[in-house]
């Protein structure tokens, strides 16, 4: 197995444990939080509403769909882009990136999912106010440096 398919497998599989990890927080903690949970956080990360405790269930069930659905796109895409013919010279290249950046941003989501259950357990159960803003920042800065990253990657590959 070569490098890239060695990373691109790393990429999947810490991609599945996190989903794992989505479903396996609500199923440790389901009983013992509240009747009302927090399910929606303000820009500022305050709780601004309010649902019943089984409404957890809504993220890990976006984030298996969304991560189902990222996982589907990036399978099908050889066989989309085999109909690009500009993209030839290249084409491989292309292909591999675009399929690595779609696995990095996966994991990414799924992490944040992760983030947003865990936050929505602790502050269901008092330890919490909301969502953090600082790590909310992190996040948001880690999205802006992975695009930017693939981007910079991408524009490379026509300079080669």
């Amino acid at each position: 197995m070569n490098k890239t398919a060695y990373i691109d497998r790393l990429l999947r599989l810490a991609g599945i444990i996190v989903i794992l990890l989505i479903f396996a927080l609500p199923s440790y903690h389901y009983a013992s939080l509240p009747e009302r949970i927090p399910m929606n956080f303000n820009p500022a990360g305050e709780i601004n509403r309010m649902t019943d405790k089984a409404g957890i269930w809504r993220i890990p069930i976006v984030a298996a769909s969304f991560f189902i659905f990222l996982e589907l796109l990036i399978f099908f895409i050889p066989t989309a882009v085999k109909y690009f013919d500009k993209l030839d010279e290249n084409k491989e290249k292309y292909l591999q990136l675009g399929i690595r950046t779609l696995k990095v941003l996966n994991l990414l989501f799924a992490s944040i999912f992760l983030y947003v259950t865990y936050s929505i357990i602790r502050s269901a159960g008092g330890e919490w106010s909301g969502i953090s803003d600082r790590l909310t920042n992190v996040i948001f800065s880690a999205l802006f440096v992975i695009v930017v990253f693939f981007a910079y990657r991408f524009v490379k590959i026509d300079h080669e």
